[in-house]
């Protein structure tokens, strides 16, 4: 509809996700959601582009999440005074011990700065090869605060905590 690529109406994220699609656009909007679906819509890994927006938040407390997707900060837009747009990333940490070997089972903990846009704290342990992937947020884009000023995307707002059990 009004040449956008694709239209989520009433989605409820709990019962599936989108994952490594590319929503492209000549008309208005990428992605456009709408809600009020019970859980957020998860996309990941996509890419997003439309000419007004690469994602568009129609409204009724409609709530999703973008990992690791290719979009343009400062095109993200809402029409409506509700709802919100988590954008996270995927972050590997790699742990090495004094000598320089992967250090297994270590904590590995981040806790979001202010920022952030949600206080959040995630944890995981590395395996073997002294590696652990986090999901991390970036941001929280808002009717009040819809896009970031720095277009380019920047690491995570984390302050990282490293536990070896001895």
């Amino acid at each position: 509809t009004d040449d956008n690529s694709f239209f989520a109406d009433n989605v409820h994220g709990s019962k599936g996700k989108i994952v490594d699609s590319e929503f492209v656009s000549r008309g208005n909007h990428g992605f456009v959601v709408i809600g009020p679906g019970t859980d957020p819509l998860r996309l990941i890994r996509c890419k997003l582009r439309g000419v007004a927006s690469d994602i568009h938040h129609g409204g009724k407390d409609a709530d999703v999440v973008l990992q690791d997707c290719d979009f343009r900060k400062d095109k993200i837009s809402f029409n409506q005074l509700n709802g919100e747009i988590v954008i996270k990333w995927s972050v590997e940490f790699s742990v090495k011990d004094k000598k320089g070997a992967p250090q297994s089972n270590a904590l590995v903990t981040a806790a979001s700065h202010e920022d952030c846009g949600k206080p959040e704290t995630v944890s995981g342990r590395t395996g073997s090869d002294g590696k652990v992937t986090l999901i991390l947020t970036e941001f929280v884009a808002s009717p009040f605060n819809p896009s970031r000023l720095d277009v380019v995307n920047n690491s995570t707002p984390h302050e990282l905590q490293v536990s070896i059990d001895k």
